[in-house]
């Protein structure tokens, strides 16, 4: 979903984030956004289409899980949030890919 470079500017906005929920004790917040985005994204597919980003974004929502249950706060939420992020371009890349196959058929159907 996002370019590199995008995810470059992105980053101090990030962090920034992370800094103001700091007060928090739990990522049981960043955990949910985690959660619903893989929901999505495999609801549309990406498990499929974009396998090694789904994934992935799978491995790092199990270390934040994990982190969590060990009282890693600070850990858990960084996964979660990279989770996040990688289901969202698991999500964009199906996406791309779709409307790439939908394009195809209907050159071919013309």
């Amino acid at each position: 979903m996002f370019k590199p470079r995008t995810l470059i500017l992105l980053l101090p906005l990030l962090f920034a984030a992370l800094l103001a929920v700091g007060c928090d004790s739990t990522a049981d917040r960043e955990l949910k956004k985690a959660q619903e985005a893989l929901d999505a994204a495999q609801a549309m597919g990406a498990d499929a289409q974009a396998f090694d980003d789904f994934r992935r974004a799978e491995e790092l929502f199990e270390q934040a899980m994990e982190a969590n249950e060990n009282g890693k706060v600070q850990d858990a939420r960084k996964y979660a949030i990279n989770a996040k992020i990688k289901a969202e371009d698991a999500m964009s890349k199906t996406k791309d890919r779709l409307n790439s196959l939908e394009a195809e058929r209907e050159q071919m159907g013309r």
